[in-house]
């Protein structure tokens, strides 16, 4: 492989990383914010 697309690897599992800790932190906030009401 190229270093570009080695580049393009890991900016593309970056971001995938960076959106399921997003979900995760939003679920989180969520279900705390549901079970305090």
């Amino acid at each position: 492989m190229s270093t570009f697309d080695d580049r393009e690897k890991s900016f593309e599992n970056k971001f995938a990383h960076d959106q399921e800790l997003e979900f995760k932190a939003n679920a989180r906030r969520n279900k705390a914010s549901r079970l305090s009401i």
